[in-house]
């Protein structure tokens, strides 16, 4: 069997990946944005009536037509924003009940126990993408029982041989 061809896909698979990510910022200057924004109505109205040679009747339309679309996209992003921000409240309010139920049946010292057990668990998950501190030094070992017991070692970071 040959091992080289796992190894062939993932390498080709990698520098398909970075060529598309060196390929965004162009495409995001191609469509008139700047720092990857979408362009304007503006920029659009401008650019479709240098490439269709619009007459002046038709750039008026096209222009009332764009606003009005780029008005309702806003207005949708910022109504799913605050749907958003509604679902956090919830799930927060969701959460504060549970642990108040908590509370109820649990003592004082294990109330204390249990929420550092969920900060150490949040500090684990967040090592594990990346953040808080160095995160694990291989993408294949992140969330690995190996680096999990190198977490709680203190030593997480370090090869396996260390």
């Amino acid at each position: 069997m040959n091992n080289r061809r796992p190894t062939r896909t993932i390498v080709t698979t990698a520098i398909v990946g970075l060529a598309l990510l060196s390929l965004a910022p162009l495409a995001a200057q191609a469509r008139g944005g700047k720092g990857g924004q979408p362009p304007s109505a503006e920029q659009a109205v401008e650019r479709m009536t240098r490439q269709l040679d619009l007459t002046d009747d038709q750039e008026v339309e096209v222009q009332a037509i764009l606003e009005a679309s780029f008005e309702q996209r806003s207005e949708a992003r910022e109504a799913r924003e605050a749907l958003r921000s509604e679902h956090r409240a919830e799930r927060q309010a969701m959460r504060d009940v549970t642990e108040a139920q908590l509370a109820e049946v649990l003592s004082v010292a294990q109330m204390d126990e249990l929420r550092e057990l969920r900060e150490e668990r949040q500090d684990r998950r967040a090592h594990h993408r990346g953040g808080r501190g160095r995160g694990c030094d291989q993408r294949e070992e992140r969330g690995s029982r190996d680096c999990d017991q190198r977490w709680e070692r203190g030593n997480c970071g370090e090869s396996a041989t260390n």
